[in-house]
This record gives structure tokens, C-alpha cells and sequence, in this order.
């Protein structure tokens, strides 16, 4: 099992990511997986935060993809854990999470937060 955090402090507020990597066996079958766990640690500036993302990167690719979008509505205790799977064997990832107020007027977002786990 690897395991993987940052965090990163932004606006006096904390956004911290973590990701653990796991292996599910089953008498035929196996599959990567990662547990993945978005911690919101209360501030002023994340407590306006409406939504946040989770996204998915291979190492070494350009692109990043979103995995999850989670409204702060769905955030039990400041915590919101899920399973990320597949993961292709032998492949390294990184995943980012993003804080965003939503400006219902113009329909733009700001991003309040990020944090980004290294490698699993």
C-alpha cells in the first residue's frame, strides 16, 4: 500500500488531500484502486467554497481529468471519501483537489483552494 498528502494553506483556510492506493483480490480477479479523502478545514474563505474537485492525472500526461465534483452539502464532518478505481498497474498518479465559490450572477468561479497529492 502507498500512501500520499499534502497540504496546502491558502486564504487561511486548509484544503488537504490524501490518496492510498490498495489492491482489491478476489479468488479470480485483482484491480488497483485508490481511496482518495478530501479534508476542508473550516475557515471564513472555505466556508464560502460551494464546490470542490477532485482531479485525476497520469504521471508525465498534461492533462488533467476531473474525477469528482462534491458540493459542500455532501461533506460529512469536513470529510468526503471515495474509491477511484480502476488504476492501471505499474502507473503512477497524481490527483488535485480544488475549492471554487460559484458567482451565480456571471456564472464564473474562483478558486479558493487548492491541494495536490504527489505520486501514489
Amino acid at each position: 500500500m502507498v500512501q500520499a498528502q499534502v497540504t496546502v494553506y491558502v486564504l487561511n483556510g486548509t484544503l488537504e488531500l490524501q490518496a492510498e492506493r490498495g489492491v482489491y483480490r478476489s479468488w479470480l480477479t485483482q484491480m488497483e484502486y485508490a481511496e482518495v479523502t478530501l479534508t476542508v478545514v473550516s475557515s471564513d474563505t472555505m466556508e464560502q467554497a460551494e464546490k470542490y474537485e477532485i482531479l485525476r492525472k497520469k504521471e508525465g500526461d498534461a492533462d488533467w481529468y476531473i474525477m469528482k465534483t462534491i458540493s459542500s452539502s455532501q461533506l460529512q464532518g469536513e470529510t468526503y471519501t471515495f474509491i477511484n478505481q480502476p488504476l492501471e498497474p505499474d502507473t503512477a498518479y497524481r490527483y488535485l483537489a480544488v475549492a471554487k465559490i460559484v458567482d451565480e450572477a456571471t456564472g464564473g468561479e474562483t478558486i479558493v483552494g487548492i491541494s495536490e497529492v504527489k505520486t501514489i
